[in-house]
């Protein structure tokens, strides 16, 4: 942990000199460059995604003592615990921490990738293709930086194996943080032109303006930070103190980056109106968010009612065939007295999509993979009167001695058909999607669940050369 914050030390005290550079002197001589090609400065993103990332977890070690005593152990053995304990929403972290930490979590992601996407880096909010694609891909990278914190080789699960314990193996944080940062980015975008802009046209004063940048775009800011840039620093303008390197920007000279100078797409009349099916350009990648209710058929028991939701990714190589990814989870509603339950399903396969000249837009599919469901039984004579005296770690002990656990994971098969309503070529609303699954799972808790009908609907956003 000490080696962690020293070494985060060190590198910020090193970067100080850059942090200096804004100082309008003339020491920040601008030289002319040749311009980079558009694409994605993979090298750049990924040492300062490491570096969040390290941020992270020293953070991690130095405020959660119960991370740092699970250290010890075999590494392996217990992330792939930690992985496969993983079933249900929530981890019983508070709200702020799931609903507004995650999310800022999954802004910064988002800012690192859209400052390395030299093609769409100097895009501004607004009713333009650019800027919404740029969002898009940023939205996939944070999801994968998501899924790398969470469950990779340097995780929650690998390092203190968060996910092995009890109330942490929900997951609330791997849809929200990409989700809700998408919404996160959005918002500061917003606020950064609409907001901090016409703010900083009614003052002089460079250090009020570099307050209201920073503090009202914090996940922009931190991303700056990341790349040894100063918090308040925009791609799109120039800086506070008008120094040179910022008075060539103002006028369309080159950056010390060799950068293209900043334009503002908010005010560019050539771009195709978001509004245009057009040819709906394929392949794509489709990523759908959904709510679910499924009616688990519980054999002799009767049925039983599930709520939740899901996430589908789907990759059309062409008009009609594509491979889909479906994951989705839901709450068992009253599975018995004193008894809690979820379902998770996780299958890919083939999906038929029927397009025609129309926004309507039917398809069908069948998927495998596998159904994993958990009840807990909670016995009240072996619970304590009073824990909320115990720490974290404590409280793992102690649930575990008043609850059983009991879950089945098999293979699954999943048949279903849907129909989407295209509003244009990025956005679609999920009318409604029947999906039947058939499950191979043994008896839970006495019960039987063969055959599962889920009912979805939601919003899907589509990734692709539009």
């Amino acid at each position: 942990m000490y080696l962690s914050i020293r070494l985060l030390l060190c590198a910020l005290f090193l970067s100080a000199p850059l942090f200096a550079a804004d100082d309008g002197s003339d020491s920040n001589r601008i030289l002319p460059q040749k311009p980079p090609e558009e694409g994605i400065r993979w090298g750049p993103l990924m040492n300062e995604s490491l570096f969040f990332l390290g941020v992270e977890h020293a953070y991690r070690f130095a405020a959660e003592p119960f991370t740092r005593e699970r250290l010890s152990g075999k590494f392996f053995e217990d992330w792939g615990a930690s992985i496969g304990n993983l079933h249900g929403w929530g981890d019983g972290d508070p709200f702020i921490i799931n609903y507004v930490g995650h999310p800022m979590e999954g802004a910064v992601t988002g800012y690192l990738f859209v400052q390395n996407d030299s093609k769409y880096q100097k895009t501004e909010f607004g009713r333009n293709r650019a800027y919404w694609k740029s969002r898009l891909r940023a939205t996939a990278f944070s999801f994968a930086s998501s899924e790398f914190f969470e469950i990779g080789l340097i995780s929650e699960a690998s390092l203190g194996n968060a996910q092995q314990y009890f109330p942490q193996q929900g997951l609330v944080d791997h849809a929200i943080t990409p989700v809700v940062g998408l919404v996160w980015m959005i918002g500061e975008d917003w606020l950064d032109r609409d907001v901090i802009r016409r703010f900083e046209e009614h003052t002089s004063n460079p250090y009020v303006k570099l307050l209201v940048r920073a503090g009202l775009n914090p996940a922009r800011s931190m991303a700056n930070a990341m790349r040894i840039e100063l918090p308040w620093h925009r791609d799109t303008r120039p800086g506070v103190f008008g120094n040179r390197k910022e008075a060539l920007l103002a006028t369309g000279g080159p950056s010390s980056s060799g950068d293209p100078p900043a334009v503002s797409l908010r005010e560019k009349k050539t771009e195709p109106a978001l509004n245009d099916l057009g040819s709906r350009p394929l392949p794509r990648l489709d990523f759908t968010t959904t709510y679910s209710y499924v009616q688990l058929a519980a054999g002799k028991s009767g049925a039983l009612g599930c709520h939740g939701g899901g996430a589908t990714a789907t990759y059309h190589f062409n008009s009609w065939f594509g491979i889909t990814a479906d994951v989705g989870g839901c709450k068992m509603v009253s599975p018995g007295v004193n008894i809690t339950g979820d379902t998770t399903t996780y299958v890919i396969g083939p999906r038929l999509t029927f397009r025609n000249s129309t926004r309507w837009t039917p398809f069908v599919n069948v998927l495998v993979g596998g159904d994993k469901l958990t009840t807990e039984t909670m016995y009240p004579d072996r619970k304590p009167p009073d824990l909320g005296h115990v720490g974290v770690a404590e409280s793992a002990v102690w649930h575990s001695r008043y609850t059983e656990e009991d879950q089945t994971n098999a293979f699954a098969m999943q048949f279903g058909a849907g129909l989407d309503y295209e509003f244009n070529r990025v956005l679609a609303v999920r009318l409604i999607d029947v999906q039947d699954i058939h499950a191979w799972a043994r008896n839970l808790n006495g019960r039987h669940y063969p055959n599962n009908i889920r009912f979805s609907t939601g919003v899907t956003l589509h990734f692709g050369n539009w």
